[in-house]
């Protein structure tokens, strides 16, 4: 059995593989109030098992999912969100011959960097130098951007530390985000980035990619211990520049249905 769960990024996926409408939409998953999971007839093919049932989080207002204290601590704590909780609870006895496909959080790379900075700035990445910098832009350490970015992705880590805890039998895939898209497209559908596209600007491509990659990197990195799998974005769905295709998108940092059934091709290759 495969049990989907996440915010906005689990739309594709879930629109992908469903038998007929889905419910839920980029438009109206914030009015998602279910409290556990729902089955989701879906078609025939399109995921190991042919049975699924999804957990579209945003309406129930458990945000954050789960807190961890501060990685750099000798012993680390997770607290969940004790409906989150109870909803992985309610999967413990059937864990054994389960799937968590997780698609929790994922748009911090997005929210921290596509508004171009009032000081435009850029970093070398470590691992791809060749990449290089924006001209004219002010050179910063990559430090100084991972300890921007881990604050924003503690509560990922931490609820993946709760999944396992609670979910120790299951296997566990934690599905990472998209790569960054178009700068047009914030033009088009700026989502709740709003005027401030306008206002501000949307950063280059080379820096929102660096940022992708960095904040991917810290999941990978923090949740080596964990025993879950990590799912990277399809490689089919990458423009020449790093972008995400414009066939895949949907609003300014999401993918569509197409994105999703990559996503489901994907999962498929890995039973």
């Amino acid at each position: 059995m495969i049990y989907v769960v996440g915010m906005s990024h689990s739309i594709a996926l879930v629109n992908a593989v469903a038998a007929g409408d889905s419910g839920v939409s980029q438009y109206n998953y914030t009015l998602q109030s279910a409290t556990s999971f729902q089955p989701v007839p879906i078609k025939p093919g399109m995921l190991p098992g042919d049975e699924m049932a999804a957990l579209v989080l945003s309406g129930q207002g458990w945000q954050p999912l789960a807190t961890m204290n501060d990685a750099g601590s000798a012993t680390r704590y997770v607290q969940g969100h004790p409906e989150f909780t109870a909803a992985l609870d309610a999967l413990r006895p059937l864990q054994e011959n389960s799937c968590i496909l997780s698609f929790v959080d994922g748009n911090s790379h997005s929210a921290l960097s596509a508004l171009q900075h009032p000081v435009p700035y850029d970093f070398v990445l470590p691992g791809h130098e060749d990449w290089g910098m924006q001209p004219g832009f002010q050179p910063l350490p990559p430090g100084l951007i991972r300890r921007h970015i881990l604050p924003y992705q503690l509560n990922t880590i931490a609820a993946l530390a709760l999944m396992r805890i609670a979910l120790p039998q299951a296997r566990i895939i934690h599905v990472l985000p998209p790569p960054p898209s178009h700068a047009e497209r914030f033009l088009i559908s700026p989502e709740a980035f709003g005027d401030r596209v306008s206002q501000f600007g949307i950063t280059p491509i080379l820096v929102r990619r660096k940022y992708h990659v960095m904040a991917n990197r810290i999941i990978q990195q923090e949740t080596q211990s964990f025993g879950i799998e990590l799912l990277e974005a399809p490689r089919a769905c990458y423009d020449t520049d790093g972008t995400l295709l414009t066939q895949y998108v949907e609003g300014a940092t999401h993918g569509n249905t197409a994105y999703g059934a990559l996503v489901a091709e994907q999962i498929r290759n890995l039973f």
